[in-house]
């Protein structure tokens, strides 16, 4: 491994598989980014009425992210997941099957710094959880801040993701079939901050809501 400025690099003669790899968690590492800097780049450019189009778009769409979403499921198959997966890597170990006249509420703990995890094995099938658990259709939830960010909101729309809030889990559960399952970060944005090397912080305190909506629903 070469070092130029305190830089770590990867020597020359590393695989493409592990480049591939590389170059998969870097975007999922700067999505949001590359899309606040496209935002930014039609505001300042000639093309400044297409985004005053999307944000009217946006508008107009607002409720979608509470009223079930708009889901691709084929981006659940994207290859980019497959090389997040492969590259830490991470694993999904099935401990108990799940009956599919059920509706479920999974909560997952750590939150980390972006919660790469938990997007790698519930919202896609990079690491095999639709062979794992056949028939169960996943949902994930997230901050509402996340669909009033332009371009970014379709990202999180087409991976299936909803808004974080009683609203929208309501709404889900009351209609949708059994077999359907929404998956929690338990401890939220909170818990990111404390995402600290050789550390496990649980954000629990004051974070019932999932218990209650689980009871209601279950």
């Amino acid at each position: 491994m070469s070092t130029f400025l305190g830089i770590k690099f990867a020597p020359l003669n590393t695989p493409l598989k592990r480049r591939l790899q590389t170059l998969a968690v870097i975007f999922m590492c700067t999505e949001l980014s590359l899309c606040c800097l496209l935002t930014y780049w039609l505001y300042n450019s000639r093309y400044c009425a297409l985004l005053l189009l999307y944000c009217i778009w946006m508008l107009y769409d607002r409720n979608t992210c509470r009223r079930g979403g708009r889901q691709f499921t084929w981006l659940r198959q994207f290859s980019l997941y497959c090389y997040v997966a492969q590259y830490f890597p991470i694993k999904l170990h099935k401990t108990v099957n799940l009956d599919l006249n059920k509706k479920y509420i999974f909560g997952c703990h750590p939150h980390g710094i972006t919660g790469i995890g938990h997007v790698i094995n519930f919202g896609t099938d990079a690491t095999g959880f639709d062979e794992l658990f056949p028939g169960i259709k996943l949902r994930g939830i997230t901050l509402n801040i996340n669909f009033w960010i332009p371009f970014h909101r379709e990202y999180a729309l087409a991976n299936g993701l909803l808004s974080a809030d009683k609203e929208s889990v309501d709404y889900f559960f009351e209609n949708s079939e059994c077999g359907n399952a929404i998956v929690i970060v338990v401890g939220g944005a909170a818990e990111s901050l404390d995402a600290i090397p050789n550390t496990m912080t649980l954000t629990l305190k004051n974070r019932k809501g999932f218990v209650k909506l689980a009871l209601k629903h279950g």
